[in-house]
């Protein structure tokens, strides 16, 4: 059987999020280019909601691994990077969007929840890395701010 340094793992994982960035790239490209009128707005921030749960399942479930130590905190801060490079290029998107007029509200939410989630990705990271559970605190109020500014987004989509 086979078996790979560790620094071959980071390799592949690193090759791997390369591929994955240049298609999701080249979709999110196609994606912007259609977002004129209204519907096709909402087909798109639907699709970065998805790319939204998407990202906070994964990222419920390396928290979920690491709290009932069934990985290491360098475990999951490798599985972590995928997430934040994922997300980084999810909030590319949502920043070139240019909403209909009367969706600016909810645009601006939409910003704001994929922000405050960011930033929890990057406080969990840091956890992970340091084990300094301030990092870990931080995270959870982040959490909360994006959940908010997520549940606004809905409200606010009702025009």
């Amino acid at each position: 059987m086979l078996k790979l340094s560790r620094q071959g793992i980071i390799l592949a994982l690193i090759v791997g999020i390369s591929i994955n960035m240049s298609l999701t790239m080249a979709e999110n490209t196609t994606i912007r280019a259609q977002a004129g009128s209204e519907a096709q707005y909402f087909n798109l921030t639907n699709t970065l909601w998805g790319h939204y749960n998407e990202d906070l399942s994964y990222s419920s479930n390396v928290l979920n691994k690491y709290v009932h130590k069934n990985i290491t905190r360098q475990e999951a801060l490798e599985e972590m990077t995928s997430a934040i490079v994922l997300n980084s290029l999810t909030m590319d998107t949502i920043a070139e969007l240019n909403p209909p007029g009367k969706y600016e509200r909810y645009n601006e939410n939409t910003i704001n929840a994929f922000e405050y989630f960011k930033e929890y990705l990057h406080n969990l990271a840091k956890f992970y890395q340091t084990g300094n559970s301030a990092y870990a605190i931080e995270a959870m109020s982040l959490f909360n701010k994006s959940i908010e500014y997520h549940d606004n987004a809905i409200e606010s989509q009702i025009v």
